[in-house]
């Protein structure tokens, strides 16, 4: 298509309906797949605010200690949810998890069918 072009008006149009998409299937698959202790690191991770944050800093999120969140670390590290960005430093592996975090509707924080 010759002479068509993909402006910002075009982006931010269709944006709300990318952002729904990306929600209802890419995230919500990978969030489905943790456990709520495994949740709860994630939430812990995005209250740090800016990223990568440290395990301490997620730790101190939570009211524990690093000890205590670094087996589940690794499993979300295992899982492919986060990664070591450096020594101590952690990061969601998939851009934007953190803002789906902060968007999913709170009934879906609250996971009943699941145990460590």
């Amino acid at each position: 298509m010759s002479g068509h072009s993909i402006d910002l008006r075009c982006v931010k149009e269709v944006e709300p309906d990318f952002i729904y998409n990306l929600d209802k299937s890419f995230f919500k698959v990978r969030y489905d797949r943790a456990t709520k202790r495994e949740k709860d690191i994630m939430f812990g991770i995005v209250r740090c605010g800016d990223l990568p944050c440290t395990i301490a800093e997620v730790a101190n999120q939570m009211g524990t200690t690093p000890k205590s969140i670094w087996p589940l670390r690794s499993q979300l590290v295992y899982k492919g949810f986060i990664y070591a960005t450096s020594y101590g430093e952690i990061d969601f592996t998939v851009p934007q998890f953190d803002r789906y975090l902060l968007r999913i509707p709170p009934d879906l924080i609250i996971d009943h069918d699941r145990t460590m």
